[in-house]
């Protein structure tokens, strides 16, 4: 199947792009569609999704000053996804896909299910302002998916070389930010709960290509991790499904992929039943532990919205 631009088709409805206007005409961020994929300027950050005919991915991405935030298959791209001892291609970015500007400037991405690849898997990105952007991800398993997990994406600019994630201090106080130092191992991984080292290890990151070794490190507080470029505001904050997110990965901080994963389900998937997980990517005025807390508790009100 080849990769679909709906918004080209000669029977894109009159009523939809009226309904667009409007959404525009609110002053709402909101993708366009262009000749490479679909466009977005919040008046904070502009670029591309789906540039080059990728599936997924912002990118690139830039901020007032031309500066360039997001790298290689930038941010919020779906990479691997198993589940019964497979994986599913090179990296979700590659697969066939038919997209969609929907009435209220957010882009629906649909892959369909095929032979080597047994589940519909749909993902929509929605401006919610101008620092604020949310993936949402929909799954309908065509069979039961035995670990099913599928691992986001985002790669960063090499100035964002300081990463984060929150964990507990020992003595029960506050959360705590804890980096990826370098002594503690070239690709690193957070799981929520240390029992899921079994799944971790359970031979997936063995498959081919670009096999992985992983130093599992404390579980996580919350599935929040960061970027931020030294001396320079604001930090980006990615937040994970507070349900469906099980772990998060990333190299040391300095290391020249300069990103942040996000697993997401890891638990078996039953026929038919849809399985749905969101991201938020934002910029933060400060890191301070107030400011996140904040941040994810306006992220966690909105599970469920539009």
């Amino acid at each position: 199947m080849k990769n679909t631009h709906w918004l080209t088709s000669p029977r894109f409805p009159a009523m939809f792009v009226l309904a667009l206007s409007a959404a525009l005409a609110s002053g709402a961020p909101a993708f366009q569609a262009s000749t490479n994929g679909f466009a977005f300027d919040t008046g904070f950050w502009r670029g591309q999704l789906q540039a080059n005919g990728k599936t997924f991915g912002l990118v690139p991405v830039q901020d007032t000053n031309n500066r360039t935030l997001a790298r290689s298959m930038g941010w919020l791209a779906v990479y691997r996804v198993f589940s019964d001892g497979r994986r599913y291609g090179g990296g979700g970015w590659d697969w066939p896909h038919e997209s969609r500007l929907q009435a209220d400037g957010s882009v629906k991405v649909f892959c369909p299910a095929e032979a080597e690849r047994p589940f519909d898997f749909t993902g929509r990105y929605l401006w919610r302002d101008a620092r604020t952007v949310d993936l949402e991800l929909t799954i309908v398993p065509r069979q039961p998916l035995k670990g099913f997990e599928v691992f986001v994406a985002s790669y960063f600019a090499p100035a964002y070389s300081n990463a984060w994630v929150w964990t507990a201090p020992a003595d029960g106080g506050p959360p705590q930010l804890t980096r990826a130092a370098r002594e503690a191992g070239d690709w690193q991984m957070f799981p929520r709960r240390p029992e899921l080292a079994g799944l971790i290890q359970d031979g997936r990151w063995k498959l081919e290509p670009h096999p992985v070794e992983w130093t599992l490190r404390s579980p996580f507080v919350l599935p929040i991790a960061i970027r931020q470029a030294p001396g320079r505001q604001p930090g980006v904050v990615i937040f994970g499904d507070p349900v469906e997110c099980f772990a998060m990965a990333m190299p040391y901080e300095t290391e020249g992929h300069y990103s942040l994963y996000f697993s997401l389900f890891g638990r078996d998937l039953p026929a038919q039943k849809p399985a749905t997980a969101r991201l938020r990517l934002q910029a933060l005025p400060d890191l301070e532990w107030a400011t996140v807390q904040k941040a994810w508790q306006n992220f966690t009100k909105a599970e469920g919205g539009n």
